[in-house]
């Protein structure tokens, strides 16, 4: 009696173990920091050549109502030159947008001419399985007293003069003192890590 019950604890265990090997090797591994930093970039620039090809002439048309709409209130509005700098690091979260996805997030802070200090934060969301971003790429700049600054990705690219990596934003709105406020910034980033990013901004923002 006891060989028959210890020859079926046996053929349960190897049973088991059987099991969990099967639901480990279905489970997808996590990627490199390394390996989700070329994903993102190369997702970034397939966004980029989709968002040129998208800007049909009925876009045109809405920007031209946007400008005349501004236009309406331009004594009320200032343009300056806006000049930043600032570092962050770079999160990836698998599965944090859904099962097969990656959540790409930035955390940082900056110093520029107009806003002064802030904090910055930039996320969106990418399909593991097709490489493509999924969600819209959008960012915040929060001052100290708590006002925002809204901005989205439009671009990415290669700076001739310096081999760096450039990324191009159009601010679309805010809170408190700049609520409503629009303009464009690039910023060039010196140090362009899986993991931790440097960059110096120039534009110009409306409000």
């Amino acid at each position: 009696m006891k060989r028959i019950l210890v020859f079926a604890a046996v053929i349960l265990f190897l049973a088991s173990c059987k099991k969990e090997t099967s639901l480990e090797s279905s489970v997808q591994p996590e990627l490199s920091a390394k390996e989700y930093a070329k994903m993102t970039e190369d997702a970034l620039l397939a966004k980029s050549k989709d968002s040129k090809n998208e800007k049909s002439k009925g876009d045109k048309d809405k920007d031209k109502d946007r400008d005349d709409e501004r236009g309406k209130g331009k004594d009320k509005l200032e343009t300056k030159v806006l000049k930043s700098s600032g570092s962050g690091t770079i999160a990836y979260t698998p599965g944090g947008c859904g099962a097969g996805t990656v959540r790409f997030n930035s955390n940082g802070t900056g110093n520029s001419t107009v806003i002064g200090f802030f904090s910055q934060q930039i996320t969106f969301c990418m399909d593991m399985n097709t490489g493509q971003v999924i969600s819209p790429i959008t960012g915040v700049g929060t001052t100290p007293k708590g006002d925002k600054i809204y901005y989205s990705f439009a671009s990415q690219g290669i700076d001739l003069a310096t081999g760096f990596t450039y990324q191009d934003f159009i601010i679309t709105g805010g809170t408190g003192k700049y609520e409503g406020a629009s303009g464009a910034t690039r910023l060039l980033y010196d140090i362009n890590e899986p993991n931790a990013y440097r960059y110096t901004g120039t534009g110009t923002i409306t409000f």
